[in-house]
């Protein structure tokens, strides 16, 4: 039941968008009363009322008596007063009796003082290693943890590997469905890398095209020596998209633990092969996208030496899902974390 009901909570969270409560975690909450009824809530947008206040106030709003309920919640609930009061507080005085925790709260050394909160009021704690309270917020918790963003690396090549004729001609390999996810990756990150060549090569826009967008574009982060585009009618240029150049005279730590002290919680990298290798081979990618196309160059710039490691066994990941996409590209995500490890 503890499982089916975290599953809840994570679900109401998963409906409220990253860009909603950026840089704040998503949240659910599914409260059970003694009667056995349920009623649940989500932290819905920065600023507003968290989770377990949202769910506590359906309840309340229904009538329902709280005392003795149990509580269901993706996330440790806060202890602290930032923009709205304690969480802990909120359940106290509802008296609850036990509450059930998806993942601890990793963010500034706070993780398990909710817990200590509650168990000074007499109110049981457990918490579960729950896999999708996790995934709800994984670039968060990477970030939190680490001090650097959960980095994502996204390539779209052909059948037979190649991003590019050799003219350079690059746009659209993939199709409508491909470019979708693309740009939900997109509208989950604060900031997107690339490299001057690529951006100039593409006239790339690196935008998020989504109807049901509503957040900041992404800042576009461009990796360079020259701090500067080679003209100024670039498409990029023309959109309100914030355009920062980042000295590839400077290493990628310091740039890392630059993005986050900036808010960078989760960094989409859209680069060509080289760009794209250095991160693969200092091990800073957690996720890779790769988009296949169903369409064959036969010749052309090739991805291929990206993945040119000098052992058999190459990249070692976690774990790897592919979808075939309903425009017939296939989607290959490749983990190369294990949430045991972050949590």
């Amino acid at each position: 039941m503890s499982e089916a009901l975290l599953d809840l909570a994570a679900e109401q969270a998963a409906k409220v968008p990253t860009f909603a409560v950026h840089p704040n975690p998503k949240v659910g909450c599914v409260i059970r009363s003694k009667d056995a009824k349920i009623f649940s809530g989500a932290h819905v947008f920065f600023g507003g009322p968290h989770a377990e206040i949202n769910a506590i106030a359906a309840a309340k709003n229904a009538g329902a008596d709280l005392k003795g309920a149990e509580v269901f919640v993706s996330l440790e609930p806060c202890s602290h007063f930032g923009k709205t009061p304690p969480c802990v507080q909120a359940l106290i005085e509802a008296k609850v009796s036990k509450v059930v925790i998806g993942t601890l709260d990793p963010f500034q050394g706070r993780t398990g003082m909710g817990v200590q909160a509650l168990q000074a009021a007499q109110i049981e704690c457990e918490t579960v290693e729950h896999q999708k309270s996790f995934e709800l917020n994984r670039h968060w918790i990477f970030a939190q943890k680490f001090q650097r963003p959960f980095v994502s690396l996204k390539i779209a090549t052909t059948a037979d590997g190649f991003f590019a004729r050799n003219d350079g001609e690059s746009k659209y390999i993939t199709g409508s469905a491909a470019r979708a996810k693309v740009h939900q990756l997109r509208a989950e990150s604060q900031g997107i890398l690339s490299s001057r060549p690529s951006i100039e090569r593409d006239d790339a826009r690196l935008d998020v095209r989504s109807e049901n967008f509503k957040g900041t574009q992404p800042q576009v982060y461009v990796w360079s020596s020259k701090m500067s585009f080679s003209h100024e009618q670039l498409e990029i240029l023309q959109k309100p998209l914030r355009v920062s150049f980042l000295d590839s005279s400077i290493s990628w730590d310091t740039h890392l633990s630059t993005l986050f002290k900036k808010g960078v919680h989760h960094l989409l990298i859209e680069a060509g092969p080289t760009l794209s290798s250095e991160f693969l081979r200092k091990k800073r990618v957690q996720e890779l996208h790769h988009f296949i196309a169903p369409k064959y160059f036969g010749a052309g710039l090739s991805f291929s030496r990206v993945f040119e490691f000098s052992n058999l066994d190459g990249l070692a990941h976690k774990s790897v899902n592919s979808n075939v996409l309903e425009d017939g590209n296939i989607w290959i995500c490749t983990k190369f974390y294990d949430f045991k490890d972050l949590t």
